[in-house]
């Protein structure tokens, strides 16, 4: 899981309403209450009364809550002012590009290729921080059946030499999330998920791939040379990867905006993705089924809603898997024969 929260306590997630210079975007503040789950053991976002058991139907522990507040921002040249009590992220310019939130290129380019791209070795390195590929080796390096939070790494882009790189960031053991650094230059992200929690990303990490698209602005117009937009998840000892390809990135942002901009859509998406997904865990050890074929059914199942199910969404984005050696990456995809799913592995060449 991802904080959706950024360094000032605000998240920036795009669909917003433009008229002459002034676009005004649902921000989204992240809350901590102390002392996440109901006793039926489903998350409470919101309300007490979202737990059905008796007899008092209160969280037995924390939970976290999203409120939303709303910026106006100039794109003329004027900033942001924060509106109806939001503390605004202030970070400047925000063009009405296609991809939301700052300069993008109208087409990012093969994901496979953005990827592989993902595990070079930078010439240089700015203080403090490592290749991508060595960040993914020392996630992959930690003790999941021990760990007691996630650990992480932002992802940042230099436009001046091209150079991607990575920093730790900060861990939370009390909600157990990971911060990413917001900037200009930050185009993605990785985290782990220990064997306590389930072995792929959660419903909050998908929505944080879209984060990834507004916080990305430092990109000089015209550049397509640039990584893409990225979200990692590293668990049982699997590397995860979500990205968009382009043809799919404007459908993913407005599924995201209609869900995350509704309390009760939020909440449904949330519980949804949680159901599809308990019976992995033993009730009484806390252990999780760490089949990764069953995990990614489940989680492609969720995004594409290739069953057809109410309860799961078609997303339109893309799940990659890395090899052992992280030297390169599968498309994973689900296909149905008869009434069987199966998983298949498209190699990026």
């Amino acid at each position: 899981m991802v904080s959706l929260g950024s360094i000032s306590g605000t998240e920036v997630f795009g669909k917003y309403n433009a008229n002459l210079c002034t676009i005004t975007i649902p921000e989204f503040v992240n809350m901590y209450i102390p002392g996440m789950m109901c006793c039926e053991n489903l998350h409470n976002y919101a309300q007490t009364a979202d737990c059905k058991c008796p007899p008092s139907g209160l969280p037995t522990e924390g939970y976290s809550y999203t409120g939303i507040s709303y910026t106006t921002y100039d794109t003329c040249g004027g900033g942001a002012s924060p509106g109806n009590g939001s503390s605004g992220s202030g970070s400047g310019v925000i063009t009405t590009s296609p991809h939301g939130g700052g300069s993008l290129p109208d087409l990012l380019g093969n994901p496979c290729e953005k990827l592989k791209q993902l595990l070079n070795t930078p010439t240089s390195l700015p203080p403090g921080a490592v290749s991508i590929k060595t960040a993914l080796v020392d996630l992959k390096t930690k003790n999941m059946a021990t760990a007691t939070h996630e650990d992480g790494y932002s992802f940042f882009y230099d436009p001046a030499n091209g150079q991607m790189y990575a920093k730790k960031v900060t861990t939370y053991t009390a909600d157990n999330t990971v911060e990413y650094v917001r900037t200009p230059n930050t185009f993605g992200g990785a985290h782990t998920h220990m064997n306590s929690l389930q072995g792929i990303f959660s419903h909050d990490d998908i929505m944080m791939e879209n984060n990834f698209f507004f916080w990305f602005t430092s990109v000089p117009q015209g550049s397509v040379d640039v990584p893409i937009p990225v979200h990692i998840v590293v668990a049982n000892n699997e590397v995860y990867a979500l990205a968009l390809e382009d043809a799919n990135i404007s459908a993913f942002q407005q599924m995201m905006y209609e869900i995350y901009s509704d309390e009760f859509k939020r909440r449904k998406f949330r519980n949804n993705f949680e159901a599809d997904f308990s019976n992995l865990q033993n009730s009484v050890t806390g252990e999780w089924n760490t089949d990764n074929s069953i995990l990614e059914e489940r989680f492609l199942k969720f995004v594409t809603s290739i069953d057809n199910s109410t309860k799961h969404y078609n997303t339109k984005v893309s799940l990659y898997k890395s090899n052992a050696s992280l030297t390169g990456w599968d498309k994973l995809s689900i296909v149905k024969n008869s009434n069987v799913f199966e998983i298949k592995k498209l190699p990026c060449q």
